[in-house]
Formats: C-alpha cells, structure tokens, sequence
C-alpha cells in the first residue's frame, strides 16, 4: 500500500501508516501533514478533508488561497544542531574567491580581507547571524553532515539522476527518428517529443526544453541543421 500511494500522491510528502487492533478489529491509520506551499493531490486531483470526509478542493477557493500563503523557505531554514565546524573548509574558500569577484567594485568590500568566515557567511546570506541553514549545508557541507538535510538531498539527487536518464532516452529516440526518416524540421520533432514532456508544462515551455535538447545534440555531433533557421531541417551525423 505504502508504494502505491506514493506513487499516486503528489507532491511528494511524509506520511505515515500505523497499524494496531482495537476492541477485536484491525485498524490502519494513514497521518498525512497538512498541506504546505501547495496542495496535496491524489492521482493529480487536490484533495481536502472536510470533517470526516475528503472531498475535492477546488470546492473550497479559501483554502486554497490559505494552502499557497503557508509558503515556507526551505533554504532559510535553521539547523539548530548543526556549526561552523560542519561546513567543508574549501569549499568557503571557493566560495569567497567567487564573492570577492562578483562585488569585487563595491564600496563595502574595502575590509573583504579581513572578514571572518562566520561574517563573511552572514553577510553572504548563507547563514543567519552565525546560524547554519539548509542552504549552508547544501552548499558548503562536507559530505558527512548532508544527514542534516536527509531525505531532501536524497530526493533532490534522485529527481537530477531520473531526469538527465530521462533526457538521455529523449536523445536517443530523436536519433532514431532520424536514422529512420533521415532528416525532420522543427515541427516533427516537437510532434514527436511533446506527449514525452510532464503534462503540467505550458506550451513556451515545451518548446524551450527541446530547443534547449537540439542544441545540445548539436553540440555534441549527435546531429546537425542542414536547413537554413527558418525552417532548420535536422540530419543525424554519421
């Protein structure tokens, strides 16, 4: 049960399934946290319990309107457990050369030098008055303190390491349907791709992602524009 409800229930959440027995019957208990940021949805449907009863949520237009208020920043967030001595040396320096860079013509970097790593961080908004955030972690943890931000990092991983597989498959299936017709304008290959692309995705985005894709196809030699820019015309290199 656990899988098939993660499966159908978006975005993806912490809950919880509690089994016990009461008066001779076996009970299993579902705790889903309220919703936060956006609505929680059950086979792409918002769903809210009313009472005793779960009902559609876009019955309710002022719940919705409380749901997307309950913003909250992640990266922001404190770590309470968490210090200085969890952050990874280096990659402070690295971070700072690159600050020094980027504002190296403002006024109030006459003093750079001879800031501490803890200003140099608040200052940075990394931290918040010497207190590590998430993003101070995600950024500048060393490998053994990414415990502090489990299971979003892992999630955050899983969700690259899916989409660039994903990407990956997109790319070979753009190379057969060249190997198989020879060449395809634009329109083809959109018609191919666009049933691939999440449904949520809004037309100009569609068409970003995969002029984003030809041109990295392009740059890789995978493929090449044999037509002039309007209309390109696409072969697969041989």
């Amino acid at each position: 049960m656990e899988l098939w409800l993660h499966q159908l229930i978006k975005p993806k959440i912490r809950f919880e399934i509690v089994e016990f027995d009461h008066q001779g019957k076996h009970i299993v208990l579902i705790r889903i946290p309220a919703a936060m940021a956006e609505p929680t949805c059950f086979k792409k449907i918002p769903k809210i319990r009313i009472g005793s009863h779960t009902t559609d949520l876009e019955n309710y237009p002022d719940y919705i309107r409380q749901i997307y208020n309950t913003q909250i920043d992640w990266l922001a967030q404190i770590i309470k457990t968490a210090g200085i001595q969890d952050l990874d040396t280096e990659a402070i320096q690295k971070a700072r050369e690159k600050y020094k860079q980027k504002y190296q013509d403002e006024s109030f970097m006459q003093d750079f030098d001879s800031w501490e790593n803890k200003t140099f961080l608040d200052k940075a908004k990394v931290t918040i008055n010497g207190n590590i955030t998430n993003t101070a972690i995600l950024l500048l943890g060393k490998p053994e303190s990414v415990h502090y931000i489990l299971p979003a990092v892992a999630e955050i991983t899983w969700k690259l390491d899916a989409e660039q597989k994903a990407y990956e498959q997109i790319k070979d299936w753009v190379l057969k349907f060249l190997t198989e017709h020879r060449q395809a304008n634009r329109k083809q290959i959109d018609e191919l791709l666009w049933k691939l692309l999440p449904e949520d995705w809004v037309t100009m985005h569609k068409k970003h992602k995969i002029a984003n894709l030809l041109s990295e196809m392009k740059r890789e030699g995978l493929i090449t524009n044999k037509g002039k820019k309007n209309p390109p015309c696409w072969v697969k290199n041989i």
